[in-house]
């Protein structure tokens, strides 16, 4: 990963590694990398970290794009020096049990790629797009991005019965189910939690919708969804399994929107609707 950065006049005679760590957002472990690999140029002069660069001068960082480690996920979608994009199956939870027991994406992770740190975490019944960073750093920059315009997630849901407006705001305060650590309820005493959806299709007393989080709440759209009378397909939890859903339920983290966290660019990823979320309008 080349990037590049025209020294300002407050920057002038700054350290090179100083002002890379913050116009890139770098880690400590990324200016060791720089520092080994000779990674840093000045108008295509290679420099040091400790050199202070004066104003004007183009200065040039070279990362690896990605980390190599044991082995990748299956269902990696995208990776560099900064982040990893996981399109977590249904039914596979995000978090080892404090027992230590079943599988989960936290174990898998930890095996293929070294330590595990999730900036967003997806319920164990919902498969989709999540976002781990590549070390400590990157999770704080990244997880300070949530909830802004600068780190979007979208869902595709399908429910029970046909909801209307068609398009609309769901704006209900979430708080804990009194004697559960798990369970959620709507709470005017609870946390704001707001989540706007706009219809894609109804059949059959059933309707998807695609949903955008605007606060995170735990189970925030499952709680929503059955707080205005639309519980999602199959939730066991706040509606009615499924024997075709078994130990999963219709809602999936289908889009997402980030800015990297070095280079600025914007991102976007798409995860396919699984199929079975169709053949819901069918039975």
């Amino acid at each position: 990963m080349l990037l590049k950065h025209l020294v300002s006049d407050h920057e002038h005679m700054r350290r090179a590694g100083r002002i890379a760590a913050e116009r890139f957002s770098l880690s400590g472990h990324d200016l060791q990398v720089l520092k080994q690999t000779n990674g840093m140029t000045a108008d295509g002069r290679p420099i040091r970290l400790i050199d202070r660069i004066p104003s004007g001068t183009l200065l040039a960082v070279n990362l690896p794009d990605s980390i190599p480690k044991f082995v990748s996920l299956p269902y990696t979608v995208f990776e560099d020096s900064s982040l990893r994009v996981i399109n977590k199956p249904a039914g596979l939870a995000t978090m080892a049990s404090s027992r230590g027991s079943g599988n989960s994406l936290e174990a898998e992770y930890t095996l293929a790629y070294g330590s595990f740190q999730p900036v967003n975490r997806l319920d164990k019944g919902t498969g989709g797009l999540m976002v781990c960073a590549a070390t400590g750093h990157f999770q704080h920059v990244l997880s300070s991005d949530l909830h802004t315009d600068r780190f979007i997630r979208e869902y595709i849901a399908v429910v029970e019965g046909d909801v209307s407006p068609s398009d609309g705001k769901i704006d209900l305060s979430i708080g804990r189910v009194p004697g559960s650590d798990n369970l959620r309820r709507i709470d005017s005493s609870g946390k704001p939690s707001v989540t706007y959806y706009h219809t894609v299709m109804r059949a059959n007393h059933r309707t998807m919708l695609r949903l955008r989080l605007i606060t995170g709440r735990t189970h925030q759209i499952r709680v929503h969804l059955a707080g205005i009378g639309h519980p999602i397909c199959g939730d066991y939890l706040y509606g009615s399994a499924l024997d075709s859903f078994p130990g999963t339920f219709a809602l999936h983290s289908a889009f997402l929107f980030l800015t990297h966290p070095v280079s600025g660019d914007r991102l976007f990823f798409r995860s396919p609707v699984p199929s079975r979320f169709s053949e819901l309008f069918n039975s």
